[in-house]
């Protein structure tokens, strides 16, 4: 129980890294696999709000062999990117 969230953030990064791996992804992007994630009840918007949020908590930290990166921005919105470690 100690892990449960580290758990729901591996479970998470390894479903980002199965479907755009490297790449520069932004939060649209991200919301698809995001299951698992406390995004909150309220509308679309405001969970993806929510998961840009958890993601700025959780840069350049390490999940399995993945570390989570701010990539630049893209018309404004923050991008991130996974990094094989």
């Amino acid at each position: 129980e100690s892990d449960a969230e580290g758990s729901v953030w591996r479970s998470f990064v390894e479903a980002w890294w199965r479907k755009y791996q490297g790449s520069e992804v932004g939060v649209s992007d991200l919301y698809s696999v995001a299951d698992g994630l406390d995004l909150g009840n309220g509308e679309e918007r405001s969970q993806k709000t929510r998961l840009g949020k958890l993601l700025g908590s959780v840069r350049d930290r390490q999940f399995g062999p993945y570390r989570i990166t701010r990539w630049g921005q893209r018309q404004g919105a923050q991008m991130y990117r996974l990094v094989s470690v």
